[in-house]
């Protein structure tokens, strides 16, 4: 139990360490612009219905600002497919809503994201969650530098799996040798 725990807390680090760092420095009023990339303005241009792998998916299209102007206006050609996504709709990131990049497209000097909310994580369904988006005046929206995509399949694993019907339980978690029995022997 102990082992998949200490693998979860570590991985639930590296997806959500960083992305929770730059936001607290973001709210102090310290965040450094190249740790983490802040938009605000964010708002719902659009929402698609696909099925994706047999399951239904829906993508919300967004347009933003960044909040801190880079030079040449690459602020938008930053977003990075399957980055985490913080949505703020009140600025506090108190009650975040969470979303992965899906795709993301920049024309002259708009842009929009494509997301995907991370339902497992929110706290509501995707249908409540675009209401409270198009609804949001003041939506701000951190975006993780960790590629969480690498961590998310790991994430879910690691939360629905059964500790007791490990694999080499004995061998990695009890650190026991294998007893090995010679058939040549006999």
């Amino acid at each position: 139990d102990e082992y998949y725990d200490t693998y979860f807390r570590l991985m639930r680090c590296e997806g959500f360490g960083a992305l929770s760092d730059g936001i607290g420095s973001l709210l102090k009023g310290k965040l450094d612009a190249r740790d983490m990339n802040v938009y605000k303005d964010v708002a719902v241009l659009g929402v698609r219905f696909s099925t994706q792998g047999g399951a239904d998916a829906m993508t919300i299209v967004l347009t933003y600002r960044p909040l801190v102007p880079k030079r040449g206006n690459r602020a938008a050609a930053e977003i990075m497919f399957g980055n985490l996504l913080c949505l703020s709709l009140d600025g506090s990131f108190s009650e975040p809503l969470w979303a992965v990049v899906a795709h993301c497209e920049v024309d002259g000097a708009r842009a929009r994201t494509f997301v995907q909310l991370c339902t497992e994580y929110n706290p509501c369904d995707d249908l409540s969650a675009l209401l409270k988006l198009q609804r949001s005046k003041v939506t701000l929206m951190a975006e993780s530098p960790t590629y969480f995509n690498a961590v998310r399949p790991v994430l879910r694993v690691l939360q629905s799996h059964d500790p007791n019907s490990m694999p080499f339980r004995s061998e990695l978690v009890d650190g026991q040798r294998p007893s090995h029995t010679d058939a040549s022997a006999t």
